[in-house]
């Protein structure tokens, strides 16, 4: 086999243009399409990222409110258990105050009727005494 300068000439042209050929319309393109894409690739793992940072701090903010609103309802609920305990005792004193009162109206009224009762008996007992009496001698 012998070397033929024609046709390594042709094969080296031809090599040539076809490489020139897809580099121009294939290789170029795909290469370009290719960067593209891993600009889109590099681009979506950003606001991933992005999102991913700004939901971490959604999340904390939102625990902290959490907590915020947790001591706030605590000191809510302290404070209506202190003032229902203070309206509560007030309520007790006043009731206490009233029956107090009205257990010194019963006592003077039973007080009044004693009086009267004693008055009727020792009447009653005059009488009786002058009708025992008066039995007697007789």
């Amino acid at each position: 086999m012998t070397i033929q300068p024609s046709i390594l000439l042709w094969t080296v042209i031809t090599f040539c243009l076809t490489v020139f050929v897809l580099n121009r319309f294939l290789f170029g393109p795909m290469l370009a399409f290719m960067d593209k894409r891993q600009e889109k690739i590099d681009r979506a793992a950003a606001r991933k990222e992005e999102n991913a940072r700004l939901l971490a701090e959604a999340e904390e903010k939102l625990e902290q409110f959490r907590r915020e609103e947790d001591k706030h309802l605590t000191e809510l609920a302290a404070s209506a258990l202190t003032n229902a305990r203070h309206d509560a005792e007030t309520l007790i004193t006043v009731t206490h105050r009233k029956q107090n009162q009205k257990l010194d109206l019963h006592v003077a009224d039973l007080e009044t009727e004693s009086k009267e009762i004693e008055k009727v008996l020792d009447t009653q007992l005059d009488d009786m005494a002058k009708c025992y009496a008066d039995t007697l001698l007789s």
